[in-house]
């Protein structure tokens, strides 16, 4: 801290030793710097031993192996005036651990205690400036005057013009600690600031220069890269950071959001406990597919119409066979209906719905569906039934698993078109193996997690970003609260539409405020009770939400929102509306109001 030391050795063994104290000045080096001297005074003290010969400097300051082969541009003005004094020795360093050199150590810690003046080199700079800004007078004459005017560019000026205090204590102000750093590397010229040739932009004219650094939308590090070379400011990176990511054009047309990990299912115990159900479209028709998480047994069975009434019918004939499962995992539309809803009321069964546009979560109905839609389309081509097709599906044993769907089902293999003896048709009670179960969703979610990255969670009345499904670009919103499902919340958009939403189709709208083009998104909001078929343009998209339960059912069907609607409508926007704590069972009604040309009559 205070001295430093050498020695010069030869096949391991002193030749000659050095040291001294440290001056006033260089006592307040950086470490590096104190490391780099000791350097410097050891060469030039063993000038007569080592010019014109190849050696070798230990030093246990590891960073500096990396400081000795950068270019001599890209190091601090002190730091290139040491390697100057240096050029004209052969050497290399290399790092050696602290314990392992006694004698320099030794020395350093017990220096020769003499009086010794200042290096003038390292005192006295010499800057060559010759630099113009190639702007308009009046730009050129507004950023001197706010310089003039600004409180901490204007001290760092007469600084730099009558010199620099020999302690940064002095100063109270963080930002002339901060230039008090770099001193060395700060000239005037013309009322201007310069930092290594760059601008030294003053605090009122930042926000400008960041808006002219990112005119053309570039992304956050393009944007630094661009700013580092022209301006410097203390935080510039983080102001432009800052900058970028609360820039509405940026974020309207950002990619994707990255996947968060995986959260799987919960493995059920028992056979059809948990039920995934969804929809097939195939050739104009449509299907009712309904997947047993315990066994993967798929039903297939088609539909006249996709109402609700008829999705009940094929259910009700599927549970008559296998029973009523205790939760039913399903897709918003036809399943999050009042009659739907009454129908599951009825029977004893919990209903979980996905979030709206994000099949993910529905992920077994999903791959059922393909399942069933592959099996049509090869019925199709070898003109075949779908029954023969289904029958040797449920007899197959699964991957991973030496059992079939039949037999996890019902204990027993089911009799095809194969040759099968009777022993092996006699039932025999199955137990799937749980932990090996496990072990498969751990190393899925491990191989799925790899790429994904989690997010922290959204807050109530936070402004985000919707994603929109039609041009995937995104919009402004706000969280209205937390849905039921993990990762699932109510938000209200731009528009006033109140929707259910994944987290992946949300991003934080950051510090910047919101606004919207027509109207304020207010902190509470609902869902819009002015709502009917013949506005048409406003109707509310089906939540899962127990506070978001209103709903709008026609000929058997929920209609949901249209998120690209903007007609007259929609222009009752989510202001000073409270989410009811209680589901609703009513269907919504028109709110009546009396016309405004009869406000002043009784």
């Amino acid at each position: 801290q205070y001295g430093m030391g050498g020695a010069l050795l030869q096949g391991g063994k002193p030749v000659a030793f050095c040291s001294r104290s440290l001056t006033e000045t260089e006592t307040r080096y950086a470490q590096i710097e104190k490391e780099y001297l000791a350097i410097c005074y050891s060469l030039n003290k063993f000038h007569q031993f080592i010019y014109g010969k190849r050696i070798t400097v230990n030093s246990d300051h590891k960073p500096l192996v990396a400081i000795q082969e950068k270019d001599i541009n890209k190091i601090t003005s002190r730091l290139q005036r040491m390697r100057l004094k240096t050029l004209k020795y052969n050497f290399k360093i290399e790092y050696l651990p602290g314990k392992q050199m006694f004698i320099a150590d030794l020395l350093s810690r017990f220096y020769i205690n003499k009086n010794t003046m200042d290096d003038p080199e390292m005192l006295e700079v010499v800057h060559c400036v010759e630099m113009e800004l190639p702007i308009s007078r009046d730009r050129l004459e507004e950023i001197i005057n706010k310089t003039e005017t600004d409180h901490t560019l204007k001290i760092v000026k007469q600084f730099c013009e009558s010199g620099w205090p020999n302690h940064k204590s002095q100063f109270n102000n963080a930002e002339l600690k901060h230039y008090f750093k770099i001193k060395n590397e700060l000239v005037t010229k013309n009322g201007i600031i310069f930092y290594n040739n760059k601008l030294v932009v003053p605090e009122s004219l930042r926000k400008y220069m960041l808006q002219q650094l990112h005119k053309v939308h570039f992304g956050i590090e393009k944007t630094k890269r661009r700013g580092r070379k022209l301006f410097y400011w203390p935080r510039l990176s983080s102001d432009i950071e800052n900058f970028v990511t609360n820039c509405g054009v940026c974020k309207k047309f950002s990619r994707a959001n990255v996947k968060e990990p995986l959260i799987p299912h919960e493995a059920p115990e028992l056979p059809f406990e948990k039920v995934g159900s969804d929809i097939l479209e195939f050739n104009r028709n449509s299907y009712l597919v309904v997947v047993d998480y315990y066994s993967k047994w798929i039903e297939l069975k088609k539909l006249n119409n996709k109402t609700v009434k008829e999705v009940i019918t094929k259910l009700k004939e599927i549970f008559s066979t296998f029973g009523v499962p205790s939760k039913f995992v399903s897709d918003n539309n036809p399943y999050n209906s009042l009659e739907f809803k009454k129908f599951a009321k009825e029977i004893n069964m919990e209903l979980s719905f996905a979030s709206p546009r994000y099949p993910k979560s529905n992920g077994l109905a999903e791959k059922a569906v393909g399942i069933c839609k592959n099996m049509l389309k090869k019925c199709e081509e070898t003109n075949s039934e779908i029954f023969g097709h289904l029958l040797e599906y449920r007899a197959t044993p699964l991957s991973g698993l030496d059992e079939s769907p039949a037999e996890l089902l019902n204990s027993r293999m089911l009799r095809t078109t194969l040759p099968i003896t009777k022993t092996q048709l006699k039932p025999k009670v199955v137990n799937i193996n749980t932990e090996a179960v496990k072990q498969r969703q751990k190393k899925a979610k491990l191989y799925y997690d790899r790429n994904a990255k989690a997010r922290p969670e959204f807050k109530n009345n936070e402004h985000v970003y919707i994603k929109n499904d039609q041009n995937s670009n995104w919009r402004t919103g706000k969280i209205i609260s937390k849905g039921s499902t993990p990762r699932s919340y109510v938000v209200c958009d731009e528009k006033g539409s109140v929707l259910k939403r994944n987290s992946w189709f949300l991003k934080k709208a950051g510090t910047a405020s919101i606004t919207n083009r027509r109207s304020t998104i207010d902190s509470n909001i609902d869902i819009d009770e002015t709502n009917s078929t013949e506005q048409g343009s406003d109707k509310v998209e089906n939540s899962v939400d127990d506070k978001v339960e209103n709903s709008v059912a026609v000929d058997g069907k929920v209609e949901n929102q249209s998120e690209g609607d903007n007609s007259d409508g929609g222009s009752d926007k989510c202001k000073n509306r409270e989410v009811n704590s209680e589901p609703s069972t009513k269907r919504l009604k028109r709110e009546i109001k009396m016309p405004i040309r009869y406000k002043d009559y009784v």
